[in-house]
């Protein structure tokens, strides 16, 4: 009880008292109840003419001279206002007057100047000011003094009699005032004090309505301006139930018994009618805003320091301010602070413990001690807010809503403290069994990164596992947040998974599914797991989880990413000769610090089968069928699915927009500058346009999406200059079997070996299965190598794995032209530290070498600056003597020393060294004529290469389903993709494929969408034009018998995508067709070849009868007689009556998306058998 009496005692002597803490809650009720009742109203008596910026800036700074403002009084005057009330003190005489400029002169120079033409009454700008402000009854302003320091200027009278009739009232003394001239003072027949006074915490909520002076009472200028509006003279200070107010004629106006006024705002500054004091003086304006109006003169330039802070608006106009208390007073809204508000609140503080006092002793438990606590501070703030907004009596509620929390808090510690011991032990089983629910929940979590992409988090197991990793997957893990930046004291380093899922088939629609070469990279290196005397260095290694073909083949191809040719034997093999062999594997020793290459040392493996298999810390994972796996942790489990919808590809991390590029002698495309861990670019890679022919540098991950977004076609490349076999550099080279002839690879033996065995080792084939997809052409170190008329000079670059890079040049009619591709090298302080006379160092003579290659100059120099141990820096050639050097292979921002060296390059950014003269598009044209015709002579197809070209935009819809087209197409460049979602077919179509030649014979709809995919250029042509050129060279019904054929061979899978129509055309010639009756078998084991079906359904099963698949129209089968000549175990029997296209054609393996996708399908097939 002593407690209860002594905190309502606290807060009831709180209200007498000032205290800083309470007050300001005090004033944030008040502000929040004007906020909420105000009706925004405004009164429409008031006009303020308002010497603002505009007015400064138009005549000038402050102050004017004196006849300005006598200038605008009169003005105002002869329209007729109801009064007039001046927010300016003038204590000092104008300066500018001429009769005072004459009298300094003379002063100060003993000058007698005199002015000829000026009349008389402006010599003197006081005095005119004077007798315009005793013309118009303006009234004045002063200011009171409160100390004994200030000289006492006196008024000559009280223009307004103000009676206390109240007793009550114990108003501020004044000790002096500061008025205006007496020139201008006794021109004054009404004046008005301007003092104001602030709150506590700046803001504005009352101000003075009368101060004392020498036994009288003066009003404040609004006031004063008020009754001179209205004719009064007289008022008295009354009293009633609240406490004192004045009666002023028939108004009624609250006040404290200090004299104050509680202001009631309406809203932000400018609320009222203002006039620009400078469209008085140039008279536009409407009288009607003047006339029988109470005018206020006054300033809301910030610079004349007459702005004060209201609740609305920090920015207030003091002249607005006397605008705020007319308006109350006319419309009887000022806020009431009744006399005896102390003494209420202190008699509600007392009941408030009263009540609380008695919820404590009756109230059956917490939850009735707190509804009925929440009740009471309900009943005071309502009882608040319906006072204020009933009768504007503010009544602050905030003493027994802190008496009530107050003795809340203490009644339930006290009820607390009597059941703690109990509470304790409630709390700590709660609390564990919080904690227990909440590993439950974050254990075994599962969510998708991206397509056929999963995370899976066990954080109590320490278990991170990403489940997938095609390329570029490091940069989604970084995008989506699983991949962050953290810090431990000065180390800063990644989180990120720390085991890694492989898909049970290496290659899904065409990419690559696993490519775990980064990812282990990102946990070895940018976590630290393999950094010496790093904070994550505990011992533990990177897990590889899969099958164990799978897991086998990764850790070679990740050895060979890694290390390269691993031995001096490998590289002699190569063609290197012994002393340049030695020299590279000192080199290889550095940066791998002296260890002898071993894949145990940097990975664990889990091999998973149909039986579940401990990973760690009693996290198991099972196989249940191809590419879906169970993970089961403590009773839980959670299931992936890494198998791709026919339909579905794996994401690209970043969008790079639509590029026209235009075809070139001899021009450079910057097709990415980033490198393995920039999420926002590419990686390093360049393309070059000679002569109509596109070759790459490089193939970096992503490589169709690239392509796509440049409107490049598969087909269009020519060949590919490879640097190295990094992933950034590597990952996309199943891309390039996409195409529909063997793309050329340049590169040299050196590099070419790494390369195959790292591709070989990838796809668990032989070392010769790269040959079989490309078109080798070996290159020689440090000579001019003709490449189709490109010539390139290849240069050996320091790196962890076989690199060279690269200088092409071409010959135009400014001579030779070069464009030097630098990916990747090292830096040159880092090589020298390299540099003794020991054995395990290189020599002087092979740091000089490489020093003078890197600062060859040329036309155009692209250079690797990711710096680091196996990077450049672009430090090393800043007097590189190269016309341009672009930086890039970094996923920092260029620093302004960086950029000092050499520019950045944006995505598509073409640099042209030797322009183009020539339109290519007619040689493709040509080109692709001959190949579908090639019985005709050149002149023979001449008249088709005259048609029309026309551009697409991307995303345009060339032909819809189920339209007639009107016109035949033939692409050019750009890409078409090919749609048939009822027969979930969707192909992009070759360069030199025709859009709509399935009408050319007969009239037929439309069986699918063609739509662009990026820029595309095509021929057009009618079709009674087409169908003339075919009958004239007796043509017509052989291009029917084949377009009919090709058109379903387009509607395939495997052959409708980026396979040209000459391609096509050979393949069609080869078919043979069958027609197979129901429930037959589909094929004898003798028969070699690939069979399509046209029309039909299959089924295939194992020796046991199994069902593993069914084959619908369009789909094949018979690859495995290219791969596995013996015998299948499968069948293949029929449902439905079939027919079926026989292809015997050996050729089709040297078609490469034929062959990668005829290879795709039989592992997936040979798996599902293996499984069953």
């Amino acid at each position: 009880m002593i407690f209860i009496i002594l905190i309502s005692l606290f807060f009831g002597f709180g209200s007498y008292s000032n205290n800083t803490f309470l007050k300001s809650l005090d004033f944030f009720f008040y502000d929040q109840f004007m906020k909420i009742s105000d009706s925004k109203e405004i009164s429409n008596k008031i006009t303020i003419i308002d010497i603002d910026e505009a007015s400064l800036s138009a005549i000038g700074q402050w102050p004017w001279p004196r006849y300005r403002l006598a200038q605008i009084i009169k003005s105002v005057y002869d329209i007729g206002p109801k009064a007039i009330g001046l927010d300016i003190i003038l204590p000092e005489p104008d300066r500018t007057s001429l009769k005072n400029i004459q009298a300094q002169f003379k002063n100060d120079f003993d000058l007698n100047l005199e002015f000829t033409g000026a009349p008389l009454a402006l010599s003197d700008n006081d005095g005119y000011l004077a007798y315009n402000l005793k013309q118009s009854n303006i009234v004045g302003a002063g200011y009171f003094y409160f100390d004994h320091f200030n000289k006492k200027i006196i008024p000559k009278y009280n223009p307004f009699k103000i009676t206390d009739n109240s007793g009550l009232l114990h108003l501020h003394k004044a000790t002096g005032v500061l008025g205006n001239t007496a020139q201008i003072e006794n021109s004054l027949e009404f004046t008005g004090f301007i003092n104001s006074k602030q709150d506590e915490d700046g803001i504005i909520r009352k101000t003075p309505l009368l101060i004392e002076f020498q036994g009288d009472i003066f009003t404040h200028l609004s006031l004063s301006t008020f009754l001179k509006a209205n004719g009064i003279r007289q008022a008295q200070v009354l009293k009633d139930q609240y406490g004192p107010y004045i009666k002023a004629g028939k108004h009624k106006i609250p006040i404290t018994k200090d004299g104050y006024i509680q202001m009631r705002f309406k809203g932000p500054a400018k609320s009222y009618k203002f006039i620009s004091a400078v469209d008085i003086l140039n008279n536009n304006f409407l009288q009607a805003d003047i006339q029988n109006k109470i005018i206020l003169i006054g300033s809301s330039a910030v610079g004349l320091n007459d702005i004060y802070h209201t609740i609305y608006d920090s920015k207030f106009p003091g002249v607005e301010i006397h605008a705020v208390i007319i308006d109350n007073i006319y419309k009887n809204q000022t806020i009431i602070e009744p006399i005896w508000r102390q003494n209420l609140i202190f008699g509600v503080c007392v009941a408030t413990g009263i009540f609380m006092a008695f919820l404590f002793f009756n109230s059956s438990g917490p939850t009735a001690l707190f509804f009925g606590t929440l009740t009471w501070i309900c009943i005071a703030f309502i009882s608040s807010i319906v006072s204020y907004m009933k009768l504007l009596i503010f009544i602050s509620p905030i003493q027994p809503g802190l008496i009530s929390i107050s003795l809340f808090s203490f009644f339930s510690l006290f009820r607390y403290a009597i059941s703690r011991e109990a509470s304790f032990l409630w709390l700590k089983k709660l609390e564990a069994n919080k904690k227990e629910l909440q590993e439950a929940l974050n254990n075994l979590l599962t969510t998708q990164v991206t397509y056929g992409v999963y995370w899976i988090q066990i954080p109590e197991a320490k278990l991170n596992i990403l489940c997938g990793c095609p390329g570029e997957i490091v940069k989604h893990l970084m995008i989506k947040g699983y991949i962050a930046k953290v810090c431990q004291g000065d180390i800063c380093f990644e989180t990120g998974p720390n085991a890694i899922l492989l898909s049970d088939v290496l290659v899904q629609n065409g990419r690559f599914s696993n490519l775990s070469e980064f990812p282990i990279l990102q946990i070895l290196y940018r976590q630290g797991l393999i950094i010496p005397n790093h904070p994550n260095n505990k011992g533990e290694k990177p897990i590889l989880i899969g099958t164990r073909e799978q897991v086998e083949s990764q850790k070679q191809y990740i050895f060979r990413g890694n290390f390269g040719l691993a031995t001096k034997q490998e590289i002699l093999e190569t063609g290197v000769n012994k002393s340049l062999a030695d020299e590279m594997m000192r080199l290889k020793n550095k940066f791998r610090f002296g260890m002898e290459p071993s894949i145990e040392d940097l990975l664990d493996s889990v091999i998973v089968g149909k039986e579940p298999v401990e990973i760690k810390n009693k996290v198991f994972v099972q196989r249940l069928r191809l590419n879906v796996y169970e993970f089961s942790y403590k009773g839980r489990t959670t299931q992936v699915n890494l198998n791709l919808d026919s339909k579905d590809t794996y994401t690209s991390p970043y969008s790079l927009g639509y590029h026209k590029i235009k075809r070139e002698d001899f021009a450079i495309i910057h097709s990415g500058e980033g490198d393995g861990w920039n999420m926002s670019q590419p990686s390093m890679g360049s393309i070059i346009f000679f002569k109509g022919g596109i070759y790459l540098i490089d193939s970096p991950p992503n490589l169709l999406h690239i392509l796509e977004s440049l409107g490049i076609d598969i087909s269009e490349i020519v060949g590919i200059f490879h640097t190295h076999a990094h992933d950034d550099h590597f990952a996309s080279l199943p891309v390039l079997l996409q195409s529909d002839h063997r793309i050329k690879y340049y590169a040299t033996p050196l590099v070419r070996s790494s390369v195959s065995k790292k591709f070989s080792a990838l796809l668990s084939l032989d070392e010769k299965a790269l040959s079989r997809f490309f078109d080798f052409h070996d290159l020689e170190f440090d000579k001019w190598n003709n490449c189709d008329g490109l010539e390139v000079k290849p240069i050996f670059s320091p790196h962890p794995v076989e690199t060279n890079i690269f200088i092409f040049r071409a010959l135009g009619n400014a001579g030779h032209k070069t464009y030097a591709h630098y990916a990747d090298i090292i830096s040159l302080d880092l090589l020298y530290e390299m540099v003794g006379d020991d054995p395990d160092s290189i020599s002087l003579d092979t740091y000089d070498h490489i020093k003078e290659a890197y600062l060859m100059p040329a036309t155009l120099k692209k250079l690797d600056v990711g710096g680091g141990m196996i990077h450049g820096q672009a430090m090393d050639f800043k007097h590189d003597m190269s016309e341009k050097i672009i930086l890039a292979h970094t996923e920092q921002e260029l620093t302004d020393e960086q950029k000092e060296i050499g520019s950045e390059s944006s995505f598509g950014q073409c640099d042209v060294l030797i322009p183009s003269s020539k339109d290519y598009l007619m040689n493709y044209s040509a080109r692709y004529f001959k190949s579908f015709f090639p019985s005709l002579d050149k002149k023979d197809f001449t008249q088709l290469l005259n048609t029309q070209v026309i551009d697409f935009n991307p995303g345009s819809m060339i032909l819809k389903k189920g339209d007639v087209p009107e016109h035949l197409y033939l692409i050019l460049t750009g890409i078409v993709e090919y749609i048939d979602a009822g027969s979930d077919i969707k192909n992009n179509l070759s360069n030199g494929s025709f859009i709509g030649e399935f009408n050319l014979f007969q009239d037929n709809l439309s069986s699918g969408v063609y739509r662009t995919l990026s820029h595309v250029s095509a021929l057009c042509f009618t079709f009674d034009f087409f169908r003339s050129f075919l009958e004239k060279n007796h043509i017509f019904d052989q291009t029917e018998k084949m377009f009919a054929r090709i058109d379903f061979l387009k509607s395939t899978w495997l052959f409708g995508e980026e396979s040209s129509y000459a391609v096509q055309y050979k393949i069609a010639q080869s078919i043979e067709e069958i027609e197979l009756d129901e429930n037959t078998p589909a094929f004898e084991q003798q028969s070699s070849g690939l069979y399509l079906i046209k029309k039909g359904e299959i089924q295939v099963k194992d020796n046991d009868n199994t069902l593993l698949e069914t084959l619908k129209s369009g789909t094949f089968f018979g690859e495995n007689h290219f791969f596995e000549p013996e015998k299948t175990s499968l069948q293949f029997i029929t449902t439905k009556p079939c027919r079926l296209f026989f292809i015997t054609d050996p050729g089709l393996l040297e078609i490469p998306i034929v062959h990668w996708k005829l290879l795709e399908i039989y592992e997936k097939r040979r798996k599902k058998f293996e499984w069953s």
